[in-house]
């Protein structure tokens, strides 16, 4: 039995419950951190296959925290927000749509593509 994709929902209540309504019709596994310290630790026991980050929760904290986890940022890109770009693996800004919600996590789980070699 194939294990189902992970996916952490971290930040403010209303990013969470955008990921999650917009992705529960999906085949996967959705869980939810409303701190920091939730994420990390819930990142750490869970190994989810992708994070979305809401950029209030984030502000300047160090992405790479999460290691080679794919961080999908959920926030406006804006020049107010220095963390809008540091370490996000993609961007997805409000209103939070299922179908970009879906697009993005499918750029961040899609295989690389196979570099040919000379």
């Amino acid at each position: 039995m194939e294990k189902p994709i992970t996916v952490l929902a971290a930040g403010q209540e209303p990013a969470r419950e955008a990921v999650r309504e917009a992705l529960e019709g999906l085949p996967l596994r959705i869980l939810q951190a409303a701190s920091w310290r939730a994420a990390l630790r819930a990142a750490r026991a869970e190994k989810p296959d992708a994070i979305f980050l809401d950029l209030d929760l984030a502000g300047g904290r160090a992405i790479r925290r999460f290691g080679r986890i794919p961080v999908i940022a959920l926030g406006p890109d804006a020049p107010a927000n220095p963390a809008a770009r540091r370490g996000f693996r993609d961007r997805v800004a409000p209103p939070f749509r299922p179908a970009d919600l879906a697009r993005s996590l499918a750029r961040c789980l899609a295989p690389a593509p196979a570099r040919e070699t000379a």
